[in-house]
């Protein structure tokens, strides 16, 4: 990925690396607070933006009607010129605001009615069926994934290094002014075909274009017969400047929505088989998406034409380029209205400069040009990592085969075009490793990667880890001992434990100066990691789950060393107590009070305190329970225990926040394990029968069909995999959401299954 830095004139280009990337735990943020703006933004619609569109509407017909009577009765100077100008905006504007309208923007609004995407009516030569399937579900949900998203080029042309050559290519400076005189026919079946393209349809299947056809049928003898003849004597002036401003309409909007994916400061991706986060999708739209600024002069000269229309509302003359200039907050919110969108710009503005992300925005006076002088010197086969058709020249049988693999339109077996491949695995070195406890654990130092050196991640978060053991891939999760703002390493502790496969292997195998390999980036368990720190934390831990405690009491000490934190330490015996020397340097130094506490065995010496945890224990060294918030770390059966003391001395589970050792089972019912489905894996070609208490991770190891797996919570997504058919627990509660993709450690099955693997 490239940082885009801007030249002298304004434009945005792509210069060097880019160093954007956000940590798990800042996706889930960034979320949040995108979902926030647009609750509170929703709460706020009503009435008042219905009684907005309709006079959108109004002033559009307004628009019409005057370019028409300019045409017929020119009683002005400069009539035809005006009249053609006013039809251009009439397209324009209808464009703009139906877009907003088909995306649902005020069809939660009581009194809709026509403005409900269901039903609404546009002036617009595109069908709104094919529309909807071509633009909600091809390119928002994909915007700029390389074979996914059809706006990328618009199905025909080159603009972009990072788009795949073909022989059409070639000729596009000859085909691009053929497009710009019949842009209303192309607008029409370029949707039509990608709207096919989408439901699985063929090219040449009849009837993929029939409701295209007889839209532009409709609309050519409308604007091209029936209204001029209206005109009399004057019917030819009025067809003439009927197609001319129709065309410069649709050539105007055509290059708003050229710039908007194609501008040389957005990201272009390479299609991946990894589930997205709702985090990673926003910075997706953001990445890949730009809003411009509109050209001065020109909007003064469209102004000046639209004095010419008598009209006692006119709303703000932004509302031409409606979700058009707000593009970026369009792909964030993109059922929001355009009156909304442009209310929310500074909001945007402030989330984007909190996770020190652009907010990208291009001049369209420079953009345009250069967008076209991109076209041109995109017909060659010039890949991103060249920077001429010279360069290109120089590598002859490089050349010769792109220009093979785009005339015979086969995909190239080498890589030559490629966008932003987004990577789950990144690899980094062992800076050192440190024995402790007398070798019962092992800590290990990680160089941070260059590309996570800007992220975040709050104290209590964890890395997975990814290594192979004779022929086998395991991936494995491992808490984080700093929070990203004190850490200058990645630092992990991992514990020998009785057939721990990857622990043993990491603390007999793994050494300094070493390569590993991170599986995904720095994450947290939502409801147990400390964003703030509390008045007074009590913290608990079992054995090596002091490591993500350890993270927040290091947090504590850095940013507030006075607050009162206490910490209930458990432990087998003296020899398995990790980081004692620090916890008791920093319970004299900060305000951090630690308790070790030991298991009752036999022999144990008399000076340590042993116990198991009850309720008299918590009364007894936290009298205060009540006024605490509590963040526990231990085995399963160790916190549920803990669970039901804190609920019998009345404590408010609300402030109970807790990571355990191993993943919490799907929940079952007893009736569910007498009813079958059977598990179809397509491409190992073998099937197996299980009950619907029974995991599709379980039903892989039962046929014996091996699949990547990591911490079995569903959050690390090592185990994703594709689902072609069947729905599952998390659809049995929302059947009209088929999910194809899922994290089969914790899915059951509600029906048949088949995955694609």
């Amino acid at each position: 990925m490239t940082r885009p830095d801007r030249n002298t004139d304004g434009i945005i280009q792509d210069r060097g690396p880019m160093n954007y990337e956000l940590s798990d735990t800042q996706l889930n943020s960034l979320a949040k607070d995108l979902d926030g703006l647009y609750d509170e933004t929703q709460k706020k619609m009503g009435q008042q933006d219905l009684d907005y569109v309709r006079n959108v509407k109004r002033y559009s017909e307004a628009i019409k009607r005057r370019s028409f009577e300019l045409f017929n009765h020119p009683d002005t100077d400069g009539a035809f010129q005006k009249a053609i100008v006013l039809r251009g905006l009439h397209v324009l504007i209808e464009f703009s605001v139906g877009h907003v309208i088909l995306h649902g923007a005020y069809d939660h609004i009581e009194g809709a009615n026509e403005f409900h995407s269901s039903v609404y009516k546009w002036d617009f030569v595109i069908d709104t069926d094919d529309w909807k399937t071509m633009h909600h579900q091809g390119h928002h949900p994909y915007t700029n994934i390389k074979g996914q998203d059809h706006d990328i080029g618009y199905g025909l042309l080159r603009i972009d290094a990072r788009q795949d050559w073909w022989g059409h290519n070639l000729v596009q400076m000859l085909t691009f002014p053929g497009l710009l005189l019949s842009h209303s026919l192309y607008f029409a079946l370029y949707t039509a075909y990608s709207a096919r393209a989408i439901d699985g349809r063929k090219w040449y299947t009849p009837g993929n274009y029939k409701k295209a056809l007889g839209h532009l049928t409709k609309a050519y003898l409308k604007n091209l017969v029936t209204e001029p003849a209206k005109t009399g004597r004057r019917f030819l002036q009025t067809s003439v400047g009927n197609f001319v401003g129709t065309v410069v309409g649709y050539d105007y909007t055509m290059l708003l929505l050229l710039l908007e994916h194609h501008a040389s400061n957005v990201a272009m991706y390479e299609k991946s088989e990894r589930t997205e986060t709702k985090g990673e999708y926003y910075y997706r739209q953001i990445m890949a998406t730009t809003n411009f600024v509109p050209f001065a002069k020109l909007d003064l000269f469209l102004q000046e034409a639209l004095e010419e229309v008598d009209f006692p509302t006119p709303p703000d003359f932004r509302v031409f380029y409606a979700a058009l200039d707000t593009h970026l907050e369009h792909h964030i919110f993109p059922d929001l209205p355009d009156n909304r969108l442009r209310e929310v710009v500074p909001q945007v503005q402030e989330i984007f400069e909190r996770y020190g992300l652009p907010y990208n925005i291009v001049n369209f006076e420079s953009t345009v040009p250069d967008i076209v002088g991109r076209l041109f010197s995109r017909t060659a086969p010039v890949a991103n990592k060249e920077e001429t058709v010279l360069d290109l020249l120089k590598t002859p049988t490089d050349l010769t085969k792109r220009l093979f693999y785009g005339v015979t339109y086969r995909k190239p077996e080498e890589p030559y075009y490629m966008g932003v491949i987004t990577e789950d695995k990144t690899a980094t070195t062992v800076v050192e490793s440190v024995s402790e406890i007398g070798g019962q654990a092992r800590t290990f130092r990680f160089a941070i990667p260059e590309k996570w050196k800007k992220m975040k991640w709050d104290a209590g978060s964890f890395i997975s880890v990814e290594v192979e053991i004779d022929g086998e891939r395991a991936i494995r999760q491992y808490s984080l001992t700093h929070a990203s703002e004190i850490a200058e390493t990645l630092d992990i502790t991992v514990k020998r434990i009785k057939d721990g496969k990857v622990s043993n292997h990491l603390n007999d195998n793994l050494k300094t100066g070493d390569t590993i390999t991170l599986f995904r980036k720095p994450q947290g368990e939502e409801g147990f990691v400390m964003e703030e720190i509390p008045d007074k934390p009590l913290f608990i831990a079992g054995g090596v789950g002091v490591t993500p405690i350890l993270s927040m009491i290091r947090k504590i000490a850095n940013e507030s060393p006075e607050t009162d934190a206490r910490f209930l330490y458990f432990n087998r015996d003296e020899a398995g107590v990790l980081f004692r020397d620090e916890l008791e340097k920093l319970a004299k130094t900060t305000g951090l009070d630690v308790r070790f506490v030991y298991d009752p065995l036999p022999g144990a010496p008399e000076h340590l305190e042993t116990s198991w945890i009850s309720k008299e224990l918590l009364e007894k060294h936290v009298p205060d329970l009540l006024d605490r918030d509590v963040h526990i770390c231990a085995p399963d059966g160790f916190i549920s225990k803990t669970k039901g003391y804190l609920r019998e001395l009345g404590f408010d589970m609300g402030r109970f926040h807790m990571e355990m050792f191993k993943p919490p089972e799907v929940k079952k019912d007893q009736n569910a394990s007498y009813v079958y489905h059977t598990v179809k894996f397509l491409k190992s070609g073998k099937e197996v029968q299980i009950n619907e208490n029974t995991t599709l991770l379980d039903a892989s190891r039962k046929a014996g069909v091996p699949v990547l797996t990591g911490c079995e919570k569903g959050l690390c997504k090592a185990c994703v995999c594709p689902k072609t058919r069947g729905i599952t627990q998390l659809e049995g509660e929302n059947p009209d959401e088929f999910l194809n993709k899922i994290t089969i450690c914790n899915t059951v099955p509600r029906s048949d299954i088949e995955l694609n693997i």
